[in-house]
């Protein structure tokens, strides 16, 4: 099968010769290997890709070749272009959550290497993606449609994953209109309940789930998806986060919860220990430890001075609803 992609070239001297053919052509340029049909190597060393245009790759195996030569993309076995610096550095932007930042270096990537987009998971094509998550990411979701509308790369993504997130991305945008929960839940309960999914992408389809249930009024439902995107986003954070806040808000207003809390505040021993196999004691314990698993990760991240930003300062007040205070609470 004949395929285009991209990898990271581990050789500190490519990284090295790519940054100075940038500067001595003033133009961007980027370096590969190419595997012809027969499955060899075209050079020994890496080429200068000038250009991936209309089909057709345009490389000099050194800046003093005097003309440079071109490979039909779709006939090659395989292109392996090394990732250029800033593409590098924008994707850790994102990972880190600057998305602000990321999202002006995507739209940079997007102009600088708009001569290289016509290949397989181009850098183009990635900067748009991302690009996209930015705008989500940031809560922007005029925006989103409007550059989702406007976006011409899609065809070139082929990790299924990234395709799977465009599709839920839509989801996010129908999630803002209340008018559209009901057909979420519907969708949901036809097309994604079974889907398989990394970890990262089913965290954010049970969460679009349990915010349309709860605004159907299911909140019982709801908090169980809650906790399902949460275990599924239990290594990363943005999902895992809003997760945990729109639960902790849902069990803030339970009226068994605010009971079972009233009881342990006033030091009702007697009534306490009547509540303790209760399903409202058990989600009091569960608010303590979501807020707990927050606050140790840094799930809403740091701040200069490098201290965690914690929850609202009204959740903070329940980390202290742990099992080993209620036991020594009913004890004494």
């Amino acid at each position: 099968m004949k395929f285009s992609s991209i990898i990271t070239f581990g050789a500190a001297a490519l990284v090295c010769t790519g940054s100075t053919l940038a500067q001595a052509k003033k133009k961007p340029l980027l370096a590969a290997m190419i595997v012809n049909s027969e499955g060899k190597r075209l050079t020994n060393r890496p080429v200068i890709v000038e250009s991936i245009l209309k089909n057709k790759l345009l490389y000099r195996k050194d800046l003093d070749e005097p003309q440079a030569k071109s490979v039909v993309v779709n006939t090659q076995k395989a292109i392996y272009l090394a990732r250029p610096a800033d593409f590098v550095a924008a994707v850790e932007l994102y990972e880190k959550r600057q998305y602000e930042l990321a999202l002006t270096a995507f739209k940079e990537i997007k102009k600088k290497y708009k001569n290289f987009s016509d290949i397989k998971n181009s850098f183009v094509a990635q900067a748009e993606f991302y690009e996209l998550g930015c705008y989500r990411k940031l809560g922007q979701f005029e925006t989103f449609v409007a550059a989702k509308k406007a976006a011409s790369q899609e065809k070139w993504l082929t990790k299924e994953s990234q395709k799977q997130q465009l599709k839920i991305d839509t989801q996010w945008v129908q999630l803002q209109d209340k008018a559209n929960h009901s057909g979420l839940i519907t969708e949901y309960e036809k097309n994604w309940r079974e889907e398989k999914l990394p970890n990262a992408l089913r965290a954010q389809v049970e969460f679009i789930y349990a915010k349309a249930l709860e605004s159907e009024g299911r909140t019982g439902e709801a908090l169980i998806a809650y906790n399902k995107a949460m275990v599924a986003d239990f290594s990363g954070a943005d999902v895992l986060t809003q997760a945990i806040v729109s639960a902790l808000t849902l069990l803030e207003n339970d009226p068994e919860v605010k009971e079972v809390r009233e009881l342990w505040d006033n030091r009702e021993r007697a009534q306490m220990k009547a509540k303790l196999n209760s399903s409202a004691y058990t989600r009091l314990l569960e608010m303590s430890a979501m807020i707990r698993v927050h606050d140790r990760l840094g799930l809403s991240g740091y701040k200069e001075d490098g201290s965690i930003i914690n929850l609202p300062e009204r959740f903070g007040a329940y980390g202290k609803y742990t099992k080993e205070a209620a036991e020594k609470f009913s004890r004494n």
